[in-house]
């Protein structure tokens, strides 16, 4: 590797690609995966981040920059339904239809066939 291609791989996985500025070892890391290595990389990286204003100036993330905490809406299994019947298919053993129940909470479904699709038939389903 040609020693004028360093500061150039170290700028493009420190800054261009990533848009942001990061510690050495993080910097390393991204030259890594971007399949480039030689025997001082960590050493170089180190000495690249101490040299650019930008990785200086961003410093560690504090409890002042974190997002604020608010509460999350609760709800219980079965609080949230929804409830179709499908479209008349060809009879079998008498049954036309599908009503299909699902529980959004916990992902449960419920399916069973009916000969007809009215109100009654929703009630005891229920």
């Amino acid at each position: 590797m040609v020693e004028d291609e360093v500061p150039k791989i170290l700028y493009h996985c420190s800054i261009a690609l990533s848009r942001g500025h990061f510690r050495g070892t993080r910097t390393a890391a991204k030259v890594l995966l971007a399949r480039f290595f030689w025997p001082t990389l960590f050493k170089d990286a180190y000495a690249y981040v101490k040299s650019c204003d930008g990785c200086q100036r961003v410093g560690n993330i504090t409890n002042k920059n974190k997002m604020p905490r608010i509460n999350n809406i609760e709800a219980e299994l079965f609080n949230v339904w929804g409830i179709d019947v499908l479209d008349p298919f060809p009879p079998l053993f008498g049954h036309k239809y599908i009503l299909v129940a699902v529980d959004y909470m916990s992902n449960g479904v419920e399916a069973k066939a009916y000969p007809t699709n009215d109100a009654k038939v929703v009630m005891k389903f229920l």
